[in-house]
């Protein structure tokens, strides 16, 4: 494309392209200002791939962000009642991501069920029932009686933690005992709160 120089600043010029741009450039050897020299045509192409490169790596930020804010935000809340009282707070993807003792019994049972943050809301109830177990909460001579509150913030999820609660909960008992009761509820999350 054919342009004129305009400028000439230390090391770089400033040209107007035939379509009446004004560009910056590289100064060439034995240039002076008023002459006509040939330059390289922009091209859009890899402007547009820039663009698009920033625009996707947005999008991947986003994206990652909002799954961070998903995973670390509770959508569901079980509350366990043997005689020590606790509660797990559950995100969207079944993972226990807090538990809360409301009692010094339940703050012993989690102390003794290490790692239960981070594990599917399943097995962190069978360690917490066999912690329970071994503490002395449940035993194989007296009648066994759990009782689960589960509040979601979808009726879908719920039903499947009631269930999952129930085999969870119906299996580690009769492990234990035959005499055992399992006592489920569901409630609002306005109500739980």
């Amino acid at each position: 494309m054919k342009a004129i120089i305009a400028e000439i600043r230390g090391n770089h010029m400033i040209v107007i392209a035939k379509n009446g741009d004004f560009r910056r450039c590289k100064k060439l050897p034995n240039c002076d200002i008023g002459d006509e020299i040939n330059i390289p045509e922009r091209n859009m192409k890899s402007v547009y791939r820039n663009l698009s490169a920033v625009a996707a790596s947005f999008l991947i930020l986003i994206m990652l962000s909002s799954g961070v804010y998903a995973y670390y935000t509770p959508y569901s809340y079980v509350s366990v009642d043997i005689n020590p009282s606790l509660e797990l707070y559950v995100n969207r993807f079944d993972k226990v991501i807090e538990v809360h003792a409301f009692n010094d019994e339940a703050t012993q049972i989690i102390k003794s069920s290490e790692g239960i943050k981070n594990k599917n809301v399943s097995a962190a109830l069978e360690q917490i029932l066999d912690n329970a177990e071994q503490a002395g909460y449940l035993s194989k001579d007296t009648e066994n009686s759990v009782m689960i509150v589960v509040s979601s913030g979808s009726k879908k999820e719920e039903a499947a933690l009631i269930d999952k609660m129930s085999k969870t909960s119906s299996t580690v008992l009769s492990n234990i005992s035959s005499d055992y009761e399992v006592i489920l509820e569901k409630t609002k999350v306005e109500n739980y709160k």
